[in-house]
């Protein structure tokens, strides 16, 4: 365990923005910054950092960060970015998507993907860097729309702001068993405060799921096609098309993800099984192409990525 708490208006005007990156970097997540103002940005933090995850207490004066999409160099897991927003507001770009996080709500960002975070005026927020695969398990949206904004709702929406606020506390010590649990604590409490489970769904928002499901299901098929799934969930072609867009995504780029997502799994598990035979299974039928679709999306090439996936850690 790592504890950073620092107030940038100890260091010199010229220093501070500089500083203020490199410790972000260091405890949350590898970011630059921009947009300050040299004669008078001041920034405090106090952030805790465990090996499966961080939460740090943010206050700051106007500036902007962002970071590119991640390769496989890059140190750590997959991971998302869990921001609850306390005071101000950001401004965030990710991908397509342009959403305004208010005071009192909570953004969760995909940090494997390349974003912009703008903050206009003087802000105060919780940030915590948690696994992918825990969120994604409780949450299955982020895999189809990797940018959420919400306001937490129900009971519990305190108790999620009481976790991550004592998470990022200086004093609270905690061993490992106890912040694995506690991460899972977290996820469970953003699933639930995300949205009621019970509340009804509209026709629009159960054919919607209806077509994720069975995408997912058969994205691995190499016969799959925007009028078949159209067929056999009786919609339309452009209905399909509609509710894809919605989710900020493609029938193409929908399948994509869902095949390379699947060989990401599959290289560093598959034993005995050649790269040719896993892309085959997952739907490619060019070999090439599916190197250089692999490469685009990791960074490396796919060997390349099942021999790091491989070394121990």
């Amino acid at each position: 365990m790592e504890i950073v708490k620092v107030d940038m208006g100890a260091l010199g005007k010229r220093e501070r923005p500089d500083s203020w990156r490199s410790i972000c970097s260091k405890m949350i997540h590898t970011v630059e910054v921009s947009g300050t103002v040299l004669d008078s940005f001041s920034a405090e933090m106090t952030v805790r950092k465990h090996d499966i995850m961080s939460c740090g207490l943010f206050w700051s004066q106007p500036h902007r960060v962002r970071w590119g999409r991640a390769q496989l160099s890059d140190p750590g897991d997959p991971s998302y970015l869990v921001s609850w927003q306390i005071e101000g507001e950001a401004h965030i770009e990710h991908g397509r998507q342009r959403l305004v996080q208010s005071a009192g709500s909570v953004a969760i960002v995909d940090a494997r993907q390349a974003t912009s975070v703008t903050f206009p005026v003087e802000v105060r927020r919780i940030v915590a860097r948690l696994p992918a695969r825990t969120l994604e398990l409780r949450m299955p949206q982020l895999l189809t729309s990797h940018l959420q904004v919400f306001q937490p709702s129900g009971p519990f929406a305190p108790t999620l702001f009481s976790y991550l606020s004592e998470l990022s506390r200086e004093a609270t010590t905690l061993v490992p068993s106890d912040v694995e649990a506690l991460v899972e604590n977290v996820c469970n409490l953003l699933k639930v405060t995300f949205g009621r489970t019970d509340a009804p769904c509209d026709a629009r928002e159960l054919r919607r799921q209806a077509l994720v499901r069975y995408l997912r299901k058969h994205a691995c098929d190499p016969a799959i096609s925007l009028d078949q799934a159209a067929a056999q969930l009786n919609m339309s072609r452009r209905l399909v098309q509609q509710l894809l867009q919605g989710m900020n995504t493609s029938f193409t780029q929908f399948i994509l993800d869902q095949r390379l997502s699947s060989v990401e799994s599959q290289l560093a598990g598959a034993e005995g099984v050649s790269i040719s035979q896993i892309a085959y299974s997952n739907g490619f039928n060019d070999i090439s192409h599916f190197n250089h679709l692999f490469k685009r999306r990791f960074g490396v090439a796919p060997s390349d990525y099942r021999e790091h996936s491989r070394q121990p850690k």
